[in-house]
C-alpha cells in the first residue's frame, strides 16, 4: 500500500504559526489526521482549534504528539512554534 499525502486547511490568514512541518511528519507515518489524533490521544476538533490558533497547544498535548510521531523534543520548536512569514 503506498503512502497517502495528508491534505488539511491548516490556517487561515489571522493565524500566528506555521504547522505544514507537523502535517508533513503526521503524514510520513499515519495516513490520516483522524488516525493519528487517536493515537496522539487526541480528538479532531482539539486538533482543528490548536491548528487554527484558537486554543494553544497544551504541554500534556505536545508530549503526546511527539510519542506518537517517534520524534525528540529537539523537535518541538520546528513542529509547533514555526512563525508564519
Amino acid at each position: 500500500m503506498g503512502r497517502k499525502l495528508i491534505t488539511y486547511a491548516l490556517v487561515d490568514d489571522d493565524s500566528v504559526y506555521d504547522y505544514t512541518a507537523l502535517l508533513n511528519a503526521i503524514s510520513e507515518k499515519y495516513s490520516t489526521v483522524k488516525k493519528f489524533c487517536v493515537m496522539a490521544g487526541i480528538s479532531t476538533r482539539s486538533w482543528s482549534d490548536k491548528v487554527h490558533d484558537v486554543t494553544p497547544w497544551t504541554s500534556s498535548e505536545i508530549t503526546r504528539i511527539i510519542a506518537a510521531l517517534d520524534l525528540t523534543t529537539d523537535d518541538i520548536p520546528r513542529l509547533f512554534f514555526t512563525k508564519r512569514d
